[in-house]
C-alpha cells in the first residue's frame, strides 16, 4: 500500500478476497473497526489469472475458461463454413495460443483435464473448418490416417504443419520455463518448497517430450540443457535457478523446449512411416508425401499468408480440396454412387474412365494429375502461376511480356516460320538430333578462329538442316519474358511448370530420394552434414531438366547474338517449377532473389512510402511473393482435385459442389 498510493494504484475492497484453510473457523464478526467487511473464503480465489484453492476451485475455474474458449471456437467453426482459410489462421493465432498463459501460471498437472479437452476441441474445429457442410457427405476415413493428417497439422510451419502445436507440449514447457524464470524473485522466494511437487511433475513431463526413449530426466547432450536445469531441484533453489532468473531473456526458454520437441514429433512422424512403409502399412505414396510435407515445402503459407491481398485468398472449395490433399484425407465424394474404398477410406470413381477398374480418384491426385477432366484446371493453375511471375516482375518496374513471340526474344534476327521450325513444343527424337546439330553449328560460327569461308559452309549447312524439321509442328513459347527498361542489363526468360511428387512414371525414384531423405536427415540429428541441402527431389529436378532442354537452342542463340553485338542484354533462363506438395525449384528462389534485390533501390525513391529499410524491403518482398507463389499452385491444385471425375465441361467448371 505504502507503495501504490504515490503512482495513484488504489486497492479496490471489494475485490479483496482472503483465503483460509477448510478446517479454519470463520471470523465472527467479519466487519472491522476501520469499516472494512472482510471477504473471507475457504474454496479459492484467483491471484493474477491463476486459480489457487482447492482442487473442486481449480476444477471449476478451468471448465468455465473451457467453456468460454469453446464459444471462441464455435465463432471459428461459423466462419469456415465462408472463409475456411481465414478460419483456419484465426484457429492458429487465437485459438491454439488461447491458453498458453494460463498454463504458465497453472501447475500443468492440476488442469490435466482441461489441456486434453482443449487439445481436442481445437482438432475438432480444424477438421470441422476442413469438412463438408454436410458432416454425412464427409468420407469414411480409416481412423489411423485421420490421426496422421492431425499430427501433421499440429507440426510448426517451418516443419510442413499449420502450426497448431498441442497444449500438452506447451503447457508443461510454459509452466516450468515461468517457474525457473521467476522463482528467485522476492514474491516467490518464500513459496519455493510448496512448488517443489508441481514443479517436479512437469519437469518430468517436459524431459519426457524432449526424448526420443520417453526419459523423464536430460543429461548433458541434450540441446534442451542449454535452457533447462539437469535435475527438478534447480528449477526453485540452487545457482541454475538464480543464473536463469537474472537473464533478461530467460523466457525464451518456452520457444527453444517447444522447437526441440516438435522436431522431435516430425522425426518420429517420419520414422513411423518408414515403419508402417516397411510392414506394408502404408503405401509408396503415402512414404513419399509424408516425407515431403514435412521437409521441402512452402505449400503452408497457405494459412500464413496475408488475406488482405486478393491474390492470397482461396475460395472455399479449393481450399478445402488442397488442405485435405496437403494432409491425405481422402477428398468429398461428388457423388454418392460409384464410391469404393480404397486403403481404408472411400474414393470417387472417374466418370470419364467409368470402364476402367484403375482409374480410381485416389486422395494422393495420381488420377487428378493427368485426367483429361481436368485440363482446363490444369491450365488455369498455369496461368496463374505465370500471371504471379509477372505481376512481381513488373513491381520491380522490369518490363513484361507474357508468352512472347520467339522472333521478338532474339530481336526479329530471325522470322516467325523459322522460329516455329527450330524450336517446337513437341519436337521428335530426330527434330531434337537436327536441333542439337544447329547447336553445334551456331557455337563454331560465332568463334572467332572460324574464317569467312568456314562461316559460309556452316551457314549453308543450318539453313539444310532447318529445312528438315517439319513445318507442321507448334512453336515453342517462352511463358514469361521480363527484360529491363532500357534494354540492357539482364533479362529473364522464365519458363513455369507443376509437377506432381508421386506420379507412376518417377514414384520408384521418389521413393528412393525419400528413404534417402530420411537417412540424411538421421544423419544431421547426430551432427553430420545435410547433403540434401537445395537438392530438388526427383519430380522436380525431371521437370528442371526437360525444360532446360526444351530451350537450350534458344537460350544458346540469345547468348550468342548478345556476343556478337547484336543484342544488348544478357539473357538468363529459369526452369520455375513447383510441385502440388509445395517443393519450389532451386530456379524458383533464385528468381525471388534477384527480384528482391531489385526491389532495394525502390526503398530509398522520395515517393516510397512503406517506411521500410532497403534491406526490409527486400525481405518483405521475398515473404509476399512466396506466399502468393505457394497460394496460387494451392489453389489451382484444389480446383484440378475438385474437377477431377466429371464428364461434362459445366460440372467440371462448378467442381464438387458438396463443400
Amino acid at each position: 500500500m505504502e507503495l501504490a498510493k504515490p503512482i495513484g494504484i488504489v486497492l479496490v475492497p471489494e475485490k479483496q478476497r482472503i483465503l483460509i484453510p477448510e478446517w479454519a473457523p470463520l471470523p465472527l464478526n467479519p466487519k472491522r473497526a476501520n469499516g472494512i467487511t472482510l471477504n473471507v473464503v475457504k474454496d479459492g480465489l484467483v491471484i493474477a489469472g491463476a486459480p489457487v484453492g482447492t482442487q473442486a476451485f481449480i476444477d471449476q475455474h478451468a471448465d468455465a475458461k473451457l467453456r468460454n474458449i469453446n464459444k471462441r471456437l464455435d465463432a471459428i467453426r461459423n466462419l469456415s463454413l465462408l472463409d475456411p482459410q481465414t478460419a483456419v489462421k484465426i484457429l492458429e493465432h487465437a485459438g491454439t495460443n488461447a491458453l498458453d498463459y494460463y498454463c504458465s501460471v497453472v501447475p500443468p498437472s492440476l488442469i490435466d483435464p482441461l489441456i486434453r479437452d482443449f487439445d481436442d476441441a481445437i482438432s475438432k474445429t480444424f477438421l470441422a473448418c476442413i469438412s463438408p457442410l454436410d458432416e454425412d457427405a464427409n468420407p469414411a476415413c480409416d481412423p489411423s490416417r485421420r490421426s496422421r493428417a492431425l499430427a501433421i497439422a499440429e507440426l510448426p510451419h517451418r516443419c510442413g504443419g499449420f502450426g497448431l502445436i498441442p497444449l500438452k507440449i506447451k503447457a508443461p514447457a510454459a509452466f516450468v520455463t515461468t517457474l525457473f524464470a521467476q522463482g528467485d524473485k522476492p514474491v516467490l522466494r518464500d513459496l519455493r518448497d510448496g512448488l517443489k511437487d508441481v514443479a517436479s511433475l512437469a519437469y518430468h513431463d517436459v524431459c519426457r517430450t524432449l526424448s526420443p526413449e520417453g526419459l523423464d530426466y536430460l543429461n548433458d547432450e541434450d540441446p534442451a540443457a542449454s535452457v533447462l536445469p539437469l535435475t527438478p531441484d534447480d528449477l526453485t533453489s540452487g545457482p541454475f535457478a538464480q543464473e536463469a532468473s537474472a537473464s533478461p531473456s530467460n523466457l525464451r526458454a518456452r520457444s527453444v523446449v517447444v522447437s526441440i520437441a516438435m522436431d522431435l514429433r516430425r522425426t518420429t512422424l517420419r520414422r513411423t512411416a518408414k515403419i508402417g512403409l516397411d510392414q506394408n502399412v502404408l503405401s509408396d505414396s503415402d512414404f513419399i508425401h509424408i516425407m515431403q510435407v514435412t521437409s521441402r515445402t512452402q505449400a503452408t503459407r497457405v494459412t500464413q499468408a496475408s488475406v488482405v491481398n486478393p491474390a492470397n485468398r482461396m475460395p472455399r472449395p479449393d481450399f478445402i480440396a488442397w488442405a485435405r490433399y496437403f494432409l491425405q484425407l481422402p477428398q468429398l465424394t461428388p457423388w454418392q454412387q460409384d464410391v469404393v474404398q480404397v486403403n481404408g477410406y472411400d474414393a470417387a470413381v472417374c466418370r470419364m474412365h467409368a470402364d476402367e477398374d484403375s482409374k480410381i480418384l485416389d486422395l494422393y491426385g495420381n488420377h487428378a494429375a493427368a485426367c483429361p477432366s481436368t485440363f482446363r484446371s490444369r491450365s488455369y493453375t498455369h496461368t496463374k502461376f505465370e500471371q504471379v511471375v509477372a505481376s512481381y516482375c513488373k513491381e520491380v518496374e522490369m518490363r513484361v511480356q507474357l508468352e512472347p513471340p520467339t522472333e521478338c526474344v532474339l530481336a526479329y534476327e530471325f522470322d516467325k516460320k523459322q522460329c516455329r521450325h527450330l524450336f517446337q513444343r513437341a519436337p521428335s527424337a530426330q527434330t531434337l538430333e537436327n536441333s542439337s546439330a544447329l547447336f553445334e553449328l551456331y557455337d563454331e560460327m560465332q568463334n572467332p578462329r572460324t574464317t569467312q569461308t568456314r562461316i559460309a559452309e556452316l551457314a549453308k549447312a543450318a539453313d539444310l538442316l532447318i529445312r528438315r524439321i517439319p513445318t507442321d509442328a507448334n512453336g515453342l513459347r517462352l511463358d514469361v519474358f521480363a527484360s529491363q527498361p532500357d534494354g540492357g542489363g539482364t533479362s529473364l526468360l522464365i519458363d513455369v511448370a507443376q509437377s506432381h511428387d508421386t506420379k507412376t512414371s518417377g514414384r520408384a525414384r521418389m521413393l528412393q530420394f525419400a528413404s534417402d531423405l530420411l537417412a540424411n536427415d538421421e544423419r544431421v540429428l547426430r551432427g553430420g552434414q545435410d547433403d540434401f541441402e537445395g537438392v530438388p527431389s526427383p519430380a522436380v529436378s525431371t521437370t528442371i531438366k526437360a525444360k532446360y532442354s526444351r530451350y537450350r537452342l534458344l537460350t544458346h542463340i540469345a547468348k550468342i547474338q548478345q556476343l556478337a553485338g547484336k543484342r544488348q542484354d544478357r539473357v538468363l533462363f529459369l526452369a520455375c517449377v513447383m510441385s502440388h506438395t509445395g517443393e519450389m525449384a532451386p530456379d524458383v528462389l533464385k528468381l525471388i532473389t534477384l527480384l528482391a534485390q531489385k526491389s532495394m533501390p525502390l526503398a530509398n525513391r522520395p515517393d516510397c512510402l512503406s517506411g521500410l529499410t532497403p534491406t526490409q524491403t527486400a525481405s518483405d518482398f521475398r515473404m509476399r511473393m512466396k506466399d502468393t507463389l505457394a497460394v496460387s499452385m494451392a489453389r489451382g491444385w484444389g480446383m484440378q482435385l475438385r474437377c477431377a471425375g466429371f464428364c461434362d465441361w459445366k460440372n467440371r467448371n462448378a467442381g464438387r459442389g458438396r463443400c
